[in-house]
């Protein structure tokens, strides 16, 4: 029998090299998980947003009585990036609306400039998609115009592009029901 029945160091470096390596898959593994896990959340909150902001401007407007001014919506079809629109509340009285595709820079989290949505009234502004996402705002379009079955219809869309590149478009057509 060997007295120096111990492990030699060749077999000692072959051992922990393996070791090495195993740990670096699973380090890299593991930090595509992460990086993918951020991308899916970045992606989820974009759509959320951008389906939100369609959403309200979808409920107000199939409701709307009037758009301000009369030129604001006919034949041939308006654009812009604002809409001025009226509906009717509980106590039959004109509630006054603007939707607005702010060009100008808003301060988001002091060092980061953006561009939003804004549905005003006279009482508050909303802000439609949230500012603490530092999504850009781009494409946005406001068209207005009488469509064949002589109803008033707004197309509304934009674009919201993430911080880490992830873009996806989002529009709506509504047809005015209550328009006047």
């Amino acid at each position: 029998m060997n007295k120096n029945s111990g492990f030699t160091l060749v077999e000692m470096l072959v051992v922990i090299a393996t070791f090495a390596l195993i740990m670096g898959a699973t380090v890299n593994v593991l930090a595509s998980i992460v990086r993918n896990n951020a991308k899916a959340k970045t992606i989820t909150n974009l759509k959320k947003e951008g389906g939100n902001a369609i959403s309200i401007v979808q409920r107000k407007l199939q409701v709307a009585s009037q758009i301000t001014p009369d030129s604001a919506c006919g034949d041939p079809v308006v654009s812009g990036t604002s809409l001025t629109f009226s509906i009717l509340n509980e106590n039959k009285e004109r509630e006054a609306y603007v939707l607005e595709c702010d060009e100008q820079d808003i301060v988001n989290d002091g060092d980061t400039d953006n561009t939003n949505i804004e549905l005003t009234t006279p009482a508050n502004m909303t802000t439609l998609v949230n500012p603490n996402f530092d999504f850009t705002l781009s494409n946005c379009s406001i068209s207005c115009y009488k469509s064949s079955i002589d109803r008033y219809t707004v197309d509304f869309s934009f674009d919201l592009t993430a911080p880490t590149g992830e873009k996806d478009t989002f529009s709506t057509s509504v047809v005015l029901r209550n328009y006047q």
